[in-house]
């Protein structure tokens, strides 16, 4: 690859107290790694560091990779409208759903693949303003203030959009730190959930108790039952497991563990074939240089990496598995030296074509912008179509209501006695996928199936596999009700739909 090419990119993340930092060459043709350090604290003062950057590039992309625990990645079902109205009614949606104002939240939106219906998924990304800003504060230490700023989700997805075999393939990838875990689910190449758990290993190099990791596998598991439960997702969910992060360990014991209970194929996230490393040295004068191994890179700065894929798509001109929560484009002039006798002579021509130009144009322009005037008149005068999103909303709002206790009172009455359920999920559109416990697996794969069948309240059900769990069995089992919104009255779906555990 030209290195003359390349645009400079820096990519800096927050970890707690501490800064992730990867200087990188990006170009079409692939990725050169020129250092990957961590930064740690100097003192009290917050972001300040120990070890300084060294002097930037003027003319290197800073990217900002954020990460929050109130950070939001939903995927919302939207009719077919413009970009604008889209944003409008999503814009409705946040101020009942988000945890915060949307004022004071940084967010975006973007369509993902139509439907037959005329309704698609909207894919939205949310995070509080209050912490960009005050990540923003902390890189003073850099001199520099991001050019773009990219939700660390946004980054896994890459990874898993990169792993991917086939485009029409499901990947997850599964981020696990200290105290934390982020599972990002990736289906043709487009991100579509997001789910941060708390519940994390500690890091590579200890040994990590069996209890974590097995509660951290029951984490999961839901996480993908709840994404299963989309009607998009349906029937879709990952195929392969990406495991990765500084607590997932030096071997590959947590990744087997994981993947066996979650009974998918699972392995670590090899670094992409055009990604090189420059191996070199530090000098006296300079930062020391922490040259790692490309799997020990992959491990420590995932996102950093996911980042530096998205940039190199945005050169290719190919669209990104998320948007980018803000961005920028550079200035016209960052590419030419700084020269005063350039700039001032560019700054001549321009006011003098300007002053020409005016003489021509002065009467087009205000005739241009009174026809506009008139014409956008007659808009201001209509509001159906704001009286058809708030038809849409009430129609959304009553199609979300369900009795969570009626259905497990009625599933209770007609699954056979001896099968004990362990959870169970109600989607808005009247699916259900629950979990429990038999003696035999024929209680759950032929009395079950056949007494849901015969039941009044429930159709279609699946029986879905089960796995022994000490003397007992643990299945799977889906099903419908009969009697939803549209199709019956006795039941009523909820507001949100919702998990129990019996």
């Amino acid at each position: 690859m030209n290195l003359r090419k390349a645009i400079s990119v820096i990519v800096l993340e927050r970890a707690g107290d501490r800064w992730k930092v990867v200087e990188a060459g990006v170009a079409a043709g692939g990725i050169v790694i020129r250092r990957a350090r961590v930064l740690s604290p100097a003192g009290p003062k917050p972001g300040a560091v120990a070890e300084p950057l060294p002097s930037l590039n003027n003319r290197a992309q800073v990217i900002l990779v954020a990460g929050s625990d109130r950070s939001v990645c939903r995927r919302i079902q939207a009719p077919a409208a413009s970009d604008e109205d889209t944003r409008r009614m999503v814009a409705a949606r946040l101020e009942a759903e988000l945890p915060y104002p949307v004022a004071e939240s940084f967010w975006v939106c973007e369509r993902l693949n139509g439907s037959a219906d005329g309704e698609s998924p909207v894919l939205v990304l949310a995070i509080p303003r209050a912490e960009i800003a005050e990540a923003e504060q902390a890189l003073g230490f850099t001199g520099r203030n991001p050019w773009a700023v990219q939700l660390d989700a946004g980054a896994l997805a890459e990874l898993a959009r990169a792993s991917q075999k086939t485009p029409e393939e499901t990947a997850a990838v599964c981020r696990i730190e200290e105290r934390t875990t982020d599972l990002v689910i990736v289906r043709q190449g487009r991100l579509e959930y997001a789910r941060r758990i708390f519940e994390g290993l500690p890091p590579a190099g200890s040994e990590a108790a069996e209890a974590p990791v097995a509660r951290l596998g029951d984490e999961l598991d839901q996480c993908i039952h709840h994404y299963a439960l989309d009607s998009q997702g349906a029937g879709a969910e990952p195929t392969r497991l990406i495991v990765t992060g500084e607590g997932a360990g030096a071997d590959d014991r947590i990744t087997q563990a994981l993947g066996q209970r979650l009974n998918l194929p699972a392995g670590r996230f090899p670094i992409p074939p055009g990604v090189q490393l420059i191996q070199g040295t530090a000098d006296a004068q300079s930062s020391p240089l922490e040259l790692l191994k490309p799997q020990a890179l992959m491990a420590q700065f995932p996102a950093c990496i996911g980042a530096l894929i998205a940039v190199q798509r945005a050169v290719r001109g190919e669209g990104t598995a998320a948007p980018a929560l803000r961005s920028r484009k550079a200035p016209v002039f960052a590419a030419l030296p700084r020269r005063r006798a350039v700039l001032a002579g560019l700054s001549a021509a321009l006011l003098c074509a300007l002053i020409a130009l005016s003489f021509f144009v002065r009467h087009a322009r205000y005739e241009a912008a009174s026809r506009a005037v008139r014409q956008g008149l007659p808009f201001l005068q209509d509001m159906d179509r704001l009286q058809n999103e708030v038809d849409v909303l009430e129609r959304e709002r009553m199609l979300s209501r369900h009795s969570m206790l009626d259905t497990l009172l009625a599933l209770a009455e007609t699954l056979p006695k001896g099968i004990q359920i362990a959870t169970l999920s109600i989607s808005a559109s009247g699916k259900i996928a629950l979990t429990g416990n038999c003696a035999t697996v024929e209680e759950a794969s032929e009395k079950a199936v056949a007494a849901l069948k015969a039941s009044k309240v429930f159709a279609n059900p699946k029986f879905l596999g089960a796995s022994a769990q000490g003397p007992a069995f643990r299945f799977r089992l889906t099903c419908e009700l009969q009697n939803v919104p549209g199709r019956g009255e006795n039941l009523e779906p909820p507001e949100h739909p919702g998990e129990v555990e019996q």
